[in-house]
């Protein structure tokens, strides 16, 4: 025990320090930084674009402003309901020099639920950082092809 007044003294292994050390700089700089804007449109364009092969559009429509939503899920709604999506690639992403915006080139494959022939089309979307590290679907140009 340390008497009133007296300083301790840790003796610590230089090992255990240096694991603690990295341990904790791993922590800090590593896994609890932020996701950069170009980290964080690419995981946002994965999750909306999977749930657009799978037509899960309640949950594509986080990704649409308030005042677009119900616009999109009665536009998706009505075209999808008679094709399915049959596949989906994304082919690029890019940022501006902003960081703030981007254009998303996607291409997917489908065919109308009366018939088997697969189609391609290709668009580009454009995205824009919300402020808050929320992307949001903005506009689609068709590049090639055709909407469903």
């Amino acid at each position: 025990m340390n008497k009133k007044g007296e300083k301790m003294k840790i003796k610590i292994d230089g090992n255990i320090f240096i694991i603690f050390f990295f341990t904790y700089l791993t922590q800090v700089y590593g896994c609890a930084g932020a996701y950069s804007p170009g980290e964080k449109i690419r995981e946002s364009a994965l999750v909306y674009y999977e749930a657009f092969r799978w037509g899960k559009v309640q949950q594509m429509s986080d990704y649409f402003s308030r005042e677009q939503k119900q616009k999109f899920v009665s536009w998706f709604n009505d075209i999808f309901s008679k094709a399915q999506i049959v596949d989906y690639e994304i082919k690029n992403i890019t940022l501006d020099e902003s960081r703030k915006n981007a254009t998303i080139t996607f291409e997917f494959l489908w065919h109308r639920n009366d018939e088997t022939i697969v189609r391609k089309t290709v668009v580009a979307d454009r995205w824009y950082d919300s402020g808050t590290g929320n992307w949001k679907f903005v506009e689609q140009q068709i590049l090639e092809g055709e909407m469903p």
